[in-house]
């Protein structure tokens, strides 16, 4: 697949990255040219100092031949303008844009139409403060993934001392939790490696599981692995970015009690105007006192969402040493990930991941209907349906050759879900719920299509 990237911005960046190591042909374009230089110098892609709004830019880019169009920039204007030069230059199959600004949005349906077939419009703020909420919902989870319209979650835990399962053979962990076979372990993450296991592995201490099951099983999962399934009563928000607010509004529609902390004089005068339910007071996230003020010691999630992510680190940290039951830090840059996870925060959100997530749908070859990165980047979940040529059909699973590196969570047939085993045959239409290390994913993309379909 030929892609052109405009802007290598955090979610430029990555996605440039990940296609790139896939073998995907990948133009990025980017106006600063010393960022061009280093990025050239950085990642096997080519590289274009330049405005990607420009039409001449893009043509020299390959837009004629492009398959893919990726306008990322940190300005709506010149995504947009991106998307519509590259409509006006070519018939080009899938154009993205991201776009932030509330005041566009009510124009997306339209550019999604005819002339303009934007096909896809980024929101990484609105799909972060979404996955926050999901987190939120789910206990003790430190990531989690919706398939199947919300009925099939992966969920990953982390096992810790108080585990009744801990140096007990995968084969029995899984007998312990889901009697009847309706819940699958699908890995372990174990340090800065991921196992997709087998029976006799054993779970150990510090290890982090990932769960699929249907959404109404988890919480009887996770309790069973000796986790708190409380749902959280008393949230704190720290910060002035766009993902604190976007969820303090949605948390006010909900059944919570929320105070938002903010340093921002002027923000914080309109949030309280703003505001009917949410307690709004004015100061550093740094400030022990403040916090004490505002009974941190009580947070059932304590959600640090400023626009600095050292201090979103160092004040998840701070509340958690306070007495915070649970803590979420937004950190934007993908390298931080697995380092923030292992001091001490429960939860890292990244909105550069829920962006690249969306791309890569349409990266995907098959069907694809959803992608979740998980594992901090070394594995991917994808839902996709089962092709009437493809490698899956009409045998055991015990008979297909499936990559070791991969494993079928789930099978969505028409209103069920099946949590597979090794005589289950799907068929025609069905969809599968498949979690893969990154390595695996091309061999995955083949058995879901036949040969001659993947070009």
């Amino acid at each position: 697949m030929r892609v052109i990237i405009v802007g290598a911005g955090e979610v430029g960046l990555h996605v440039a990255q990940v296609l790139s190591r896939e073998h995907h042909e990948v133009t990025l374009i980017e106006t600063s040219e010393e960022v061009a230089r280093r990025v050239g110098m950085a990642l096997d892609v080519q590289v274009r100092a330049g405005n990607g709004a420009d039409p001449r830019v893009l043509e020299e880019a390959g837009i004629a031949q492009a398959d893919m169009l990726l306008a990322v920039t940190g300005s709506d204007e010149v995504n947009i303008l991106s998307c519509l030069m590259a409509s006006s230059l070519t018939r080009l199959p899938v154009k993205v844009a991201r776009v932030r600004d509330q005041a566009y949005e009510a124009a997306l349906d339209q550019l999604r139409g005819e002339p303009y077939r934007i096909d896809l419009c980024l929101h990484p703020e609105r799909e972060a403060a979404h996955m926050a909420l999901q987190l939120m919902e789910i206990p003790s989870g430190r990531e989690v993934a919706e398939f199947a319209e919300g009925k099939v979650l992966l969920v990953s835990t982390g096992m810790d001392s108080t585990s009744p399962f801990l140096n007990r053979r995968l084969r029995d962990v899984q007998a312990g939790v889901a009697p009847g076979g309706k819940i699958l372990i699908a890995a372990l993450r174990r340090g800065d490696s991921l196992i997709i296991p087998h029976g006799e592995d054993l779970v150990l201490e510090g290890d982090q599981v990932f769960l699929v099951a249907e959404r109404e099983r988890v919480l009887e999962a996770l309790k069973s692995l000796g986790k708190g399934i409380q749902t959280p009563q008393r949230v704190i928000l720290y910060g002035a970015s766009k993902i604190a607010q976007y969820l303090a509004s949605i948390l006010e529609e909900k059944p919570f009690s929320v105070k938002f902390i903010c340093s921002d004089q002027a923000l914080c005068n309109r949030l309280l105007a703003q505001f009917k339910r949410v307690a709004v007071l004015c100061g550093e996230g740094t400030d022990q006192d403040l916090l004490l003020e505002f009974n941190v010691q009580d947070a059932d999630y304590f959600i640090s969402a400023s626009e600095d992510e050292e201090e979103n680190i160092l004040v998840a940290l701070l509340a958690k040493r306070l007495g915070a039951k649970r803590t979420m830090a937004l950190v934007s840059r993908l390298s931080y990930i697995s380092l923030v996870s292992s001091i001490g925060v429960d939860v890292v959100l990244n909105p550069q991941m829920a962006a690249v997530d969306k791309i890569l749908r349409h990266v995907r070859k098959g069907e694809v209907l959803r992608v979740a990165t998980l594992g901090g980047e070394t594995a991917e979940a994808l839902e996709a349906f089962v092709g009437h040529r493809s490698e899956l059909l009409h045998k055991p699973l015990r008979e297909i050759r499936f990559p070791r590196e991969a494993i079928i969570g789930a099978v969505i047939r028409e209103s069920a879900i099946l949590i597979p085993h090794g005589e289950t045959v799907l068929r025609e239409g069905d969809r599968v719920v498949i979690f893969a290390k990154r390595g695996a994913v091309p061999y995955v993309e083949r058995l879901l299509m036949a040969q001659e379909e993947l070009g």
